[in-house]
């Protein structure tokens, strides 16, 4: 073999082995970037199935906050089993992750109810009316606020 063959030989075989490693880097990039786009487009159809049920999930809990709060005011004409069920469809919509929520329904419910003729203890449930109608406000507000923002759906 003469020196200007092996320098060819040498020369094509690098000349390949660089066509080789770009083709290569080229197949994983493209692997790479083609994955990354399955998982964005599967993110937003996702966010377009989840986003219309939320909010679907919000108004309803919406109505459900108001049936509960409106039967449990004084002069009401909610009878009691519509209360009862319009409380246990809340707690079943705002799960065991607000517990605390559902707890203090619960005892404005007594309380209403046992307050009676007593001036006094219908002074106390109307207390504990008000505060569960401020926090079923803030946290049916916040629910909303949530699915608002783009980057929660």
């Amino acid at each position: 073999m003469t020196p200007e063959l092996v320098t060819t030989l040498i020369t094509t075989l690098f000349g390949l082995g660089g066509v080789l490693i770009g083709g290569l880097i080229t197949h994983f990039t493209q692997q790479s970037a083609n994955r990354h786009n399955r998982e964005v487009t599967l993110q937003a159809v996702m966010k377009s199935t989840i986003a219309p049920m939320k909010y679907e999930w919000v108004k309803d809990l919406r109505e459900c906050v108001a049936q509960v709060l409106v039967s449990l005011q004084e002069g009401s004409t909610i009878d009691n089993t519509e209360r009862q069920l319009n409380l246990m469809r809340l707690e079943l919509m705002l799960g065991t992750k607000n517990e605390a929520l559902v707890n203090m329904l619960n005892d404005c419910q007594r309380k209403m109810q046992d307050a009676g003729d007593d001036p006094g203890r219908k002074l106390e449930a109307t207390e504990q009316f008000n505060k569960c109608a401020e926090a079923c406000k803030a946290f049916a507000k916040r629910e909303w606020d949530r699915i608002q923002d783009p980057e929660q759906c």
